[in-house]
């Protein structure tokens, strides 16, 4: 059963990657994450000062590809299950089953309260490590913003 399962997985991702094929960059900046959110993201870490173009570009294309990766796995979970629905359950079932999710096992747990097995994401602070609160105001440079009484 294991290995009719990786042979889907590996065709399926194959399938996947031959569909994914980019022309130009302006494509690209269409089709891939928002790359502004990306640079955003990178720069609300205080250790960064510039961002690429390839950089935001390189990052985008790596975290389709996580996705496309981990969407696969889930799939083939939720097909066991005779299911056609992907569901939160078959997610955190591809994190458990998949060691290159092993990182992923800390961060999404099973919450029980809740029907149907969903899972809840624990999302890292990037200003947790700058000693940063989160309701902190300031700006890229230190300072303070305005706020309103």
């Amino acid at each position: 059963m294991e290995k009719n399962s990786n042979h889907k997985s590996q065709s399926a991702y194959q399938q996947h990657m031959e569909n994914q094929q980019i022309e130009s960059v302006s494509e690209f900046s269409r089709e891939g994450f928002p790359l502004r959110r990306i640079k955003g993201t990178l720069k609300s870490y205080p250790d960064v000062v510039l961002v690429s173009a390839e950089g935001q570009i390189l990052l985008s294309k790596a975290c389709e590809k996580f996705l496309a990766h981990l969407t696969i796995r889930s799939w083939l979970h939720a097909d066991e299950n005779k299911s056609c629905t992907l569901q939160r359950s078959d997610i955190f079932a591809a994190v458990a089953r998949t060691n290159a999710f092993n990182f992923l096992v800390n961060g999404i747990h099973k919450d029980e309260s809740l029907t149907g097995n969903p899972i809840s994401m624990a999302m890292p602070n990037p200003n947790a490590e700058a000693g940063v609160r989160e309701n902190d105001t300031r700006d890229n440079k230190g300072n303070r913003g305005e706020s309103e009484v």
